[in-house]
């Protein structure tokens, strides 16, 4: 465990950036795949949704009727539940994603700021 009074070092600074370097290579990756995934899933469930609600609309209700534009959609979204659930999930991974890209790269920034100022303090 570092003492925390003690001031980092330029070559503790350096490894820590380099790590966190290495760690958005993998986070970017991985941001890449879950948009992937994210847009597959959501192409599914807008696909998948249409579907259901032009069939809705071609059947007619239990009678034989004519839907409305709400039943329809209530329909489709009844009909259309796990390819919704599976986007939101995928959406949601893609989300933490880009959040876990955004804070490695606040890092970055940090761990650079103060390699600047180690250096201009002759450390």
């Amino acid at each position: 465990m570092q003492d925390n009074s003690a001031p980092l070092s330029y070559q503790h600074i350096e490894n820590a950036l380099r790590d966190a370097i290495n760690k958005m290579a993998d986070l970017t990756q991985d941001f890449a795949t879950t948009a992937d995934d994210y847009a597959v899933a959501e192409a599914t469930y807008k696909v998948e949704f249409a579907k259901a609600r032009l069939s809705a609309r071609a059947k007619g209700d239990h009678e034989g009727r004519k839907v409305t534009e709400s039943n329809a959609d209530d329909i489709a979204t009844v009909a259309t539940e796990s390819e919704r659930f599976h986007m939101e999930r995928t959406k949601a991974q893609h989300d933490a994603a880009r959040q876990a890209l955004l804070s490695v790269r606040s890092r970055i920034d940090s761990l650079r700021s103060l390699m600047t100022s180690h250096r201009e303090a002759g450390g």
